[in-house]
């Protein structure tokens, strides 16, 4: 399928599930030949882009970070650093890391999206909180 008629077919589907939002979503993440998969919470007011090819960014845990990275030696190629701001912290930088692969899973549809970038949280949180990933708005 060319990348227009997917990038049409996801607008056409993100007006349809509109009103039916959920904020909690099946999530699967792609590096290298690890796969994992995690909830992810769909934030909207996640506004984080990596600045330069302007691509959207989610935020993980921590510990879902080292999960990934456990056993790769491929950080130095991925390592991205994305610049914020956010109530007591004008400018500000995260780390973070360009995957292979984020799969967003709602019913029986799927949003995937090659070469995510995601970032890492200096803040703590994981499944107890019922989430490991903030989801970029522009990726469900």
């Amino acid at each position: 399928m060319n990348h227009h008629l997917a990038g049409k077919l996801r607008q056409r589907c993100r007006r349809l599930c509109r009103h039916k939002r959920k904020t909690l979503y099946r999530v699967q993440i792609k590096l290298g030949l690890k796969t994992i998969e995690t909830i992810g919470l769909y934030d909207t007011g996640n506004c984080l882009y990596e600045p330069i090819r302007r691509k959207p960014v989610s935020i993980i845990g921590k510990e879902l970070a080292a999960r990934l990275f456990e056993g790769e030696m491929e950080w130095d190629t991925r390592f991205r650093l994305i610049p914020y701001s956010s109530i007591g912290v004008e400018n500000g930088l995260l780390r973070g890391f360009v995957a292979d692969e984020l799969i967003v899973f709602e019913g029986r549809y799927f949003f995937q999206t090659s070469y995510p970038v995601l970032a890492v949280a200096k803040q703590p949180f994981g499944k107890t909180d019922g989430y490991e990933i903030i989801l970029h708005p522009n990726m469900v």
